[in-house]
Parts: structure tokens; C-alpha cells; sequence
């Protein structure tokens, strides 16, 4: 009998499908994401130039640090380089997690959809979707439940994580395409041990990525956060003119620093939480 898969399982499927997709998605948007790569050292280091001159202009003038804040949001120079490197950061993510997101669609709808009914990576870890009475989805079930995946994605992977939630371990767009992932062995079969080094590897990337960017001189969380942060309070503050900003573009501000950021973390999630 077969038994709703693990989230293990469905995470190491999941990252081996998005390493195949990974690969044309950084080729076919290189053009719009490598004049942003080329940018970015530029902009890093406008930003640290500005905020260099801030920081010394207030100590030369003894600032409080209360109206330091403040200052930083009134001084020209480094709202530009926020804007800049928040615009940049962006430029270089969503174009290859746009084209990212339109090969996964197909890519998972199409497998689903065949007699496998799982993509490659499914079928390594012998995993298959099917409807709720155990059959085959269809294609339009599968292409359902790929569109249900970005509420999934955009829910801060809310909706992934409710695959951990026992007996049934259906993500969010599982439930609302009607859909489950099934483990075709036996629930007692341990994982491969090629997917647990997977899994491993992953671990050991990701927390050496974390850990590379805090050491990184100009590159580095802090400054994303600053740059965020920054970009964020000018937003909610409404600091660029009046007469230059409208409605729509104060939502692009507020949002363009973290989008990028919000769909790589995203991607990075649901690696580990599986599709």
C-alpha cells in the first residue's frame, strides 16, 4: 500500500529536479542578469562611499544617534546608492527566478501529467502525484497544482510546510489542486543514502553561503539588511519628492530591495521543505 511521501524525500526529489532546471534557467536570462552582476561591485561600493560620509559628517557634527536615522534618510548620496544597489540586487535575482519559475511549471506539470506521474527527481526517490482516490492527475490537475505552488512560494513557504503536518503531508497546493504525493515504497524504507548526501550537501552549501556573505568586506547580510531597511523607511517615509512619485511607484520601492531576496529565500525553503 502506498504512503504519503516524506518531506525528506520530497526535498532531496525536489532540489535534484530544481539543479536540472537551474542550469538553462541561468542561460537563458544571462542577458538580463549579467549587465546587473557587472553593476553590482559599483553600486557596493557607492553605498559604503555614502555611508563612509555620513557616518563621518555625524561625528564630526557630534549627531545624536537619534537624528542619525533621520539623516541618513534626508541625505541625497546615499539614497541614491540605496535605491541603486536595491534596484540592482533585484535586477540580478528576479530575471533567472522568473524564467526559473516558468521551466519548473512545465517541467513538473509535463512529468506529472505522463505515465510516471513525477519528474525525474520523484521518480529517483520513488515518489508519484496522484489524485486523492490514487490516481493518475491528468494534466490539468498537474498543471493546477503547479500554478497552486506559487501561494505556496509567496506565503513565506507557509504553504510547504504544511506537507510536515501528519498522516496526510499535503503541501497547500496539494489541497487545492486535489492532489498527494505517494512514496511507493515502504514507509519504513530509509531514505537512499545518496539522498541523504544530497540533502547534506545542501546543508553545508547553504550555511557556507550564509557564512561567506558575514565575511564578505562589502558584500554581506548586514549590508543587505541596511540596504532593505533603508530602502524601506524612504519608502514609508515618502523621502524622494512629492512631485516625482506616485502611488504605484512607492509600492515598487517598498517592494524592490526585498523581492529578490524574498523569492531566493524562498527557493532556498522550499529546497529543504520539497515541492
Amino acid at each position: 500500500m502506498s504512503e504519503p511521501a516524506g518531506v525528506l524525500r520530497r526535498a532531496a526529489a525536489w532540489s535534484a529536479d530544481a539543479t536540472v532546471i537551474a542550469v538553462p534557467a541561468v542561460l537563458l536570462s544571462f542577458a538580463y542578469w549579467h549587465p546587473a552582476w557587472l553593476r553590482l561591485d559599483g553600486d557596493i561600493r557607492a553605498l559604503a562611499t555614502a555611508l563612509a560620509t555620513v557616518m563621518y559628517d555625524a561625528l564630526q557634527r557630534a549627531t545624536p544617534p537619534a537624528e542619525l536615522a533621520a539623516q541618513w534618510l534626508q541625505d541625497a548620496t546615499l539614497r541614491a546608492a540605496t535605491l541603486s544597489l536595491s534596484s540592482t540586487i533585484t535586477r540580478l535575482l528576479l530575471p533567472t527566478m522568473a524564467t526559473f519559475a516558468v521551466l519548473a511549471c512545465v517541467y513538473h506539470a509535463g512529468f506529472e501529467a505522463s505515465r510516471w506521474q513525477a519528474s525525474p527527481g520523484k521518480r529517483l526517490l520513488q515518489l508519484q502525484v496522484t489524485d486523492l482516490e490514487g490516481r493518475p492527475p491528468g494534466l490539468a490537475r498537474a498543471i493546477l497544482r503547479q500554478a497552486a505552488g506559487l501561494l505556496s512560494w509567496i506565503s513565506l513557504n507557509l504553504g510547504h510546510a504544511t506537507a510536515l503536518v501528519p498522516p496526510q503531508h499535503r503541501a497547500l497546493h496539494d489541497r487545492i489542486a486535489g492532489a498527494q504525493v505517494i512514496q511507493q515504497a515502504p514507509a519504513s524504507t530509509p531514505l537512499p543514502a545518496w539522498a541523504g548526501a544530497w540533502l547534506a550537501f545542501q546543508a553545508l552549501a547553504f550555511f557556507g553561503a550564509v557564512a561567506w556573505l558575514y565575511e564578505k568586506p562589502r558584500l554581506g547580510i548586514p549590508t543587505l539588511v541596511l540596504v532593505a531597511a533603508l530602502d524601506l523607511a524612504g519608502a514609508w517615509l515618502n523621502y524622494p519628492p512629492a512631485s516625482s512619485q506616485t502611488s504605484l511607484g512607492t509600492a515598487l520601492r517598498v517592494l524592490d530591495p526585498v523581492a529578490g531576496g524574498l523569492l531566493l529565500g524562498s527557493t532556498v525553503a522550499a529546497m529543504f521543505l520539497g515541492h
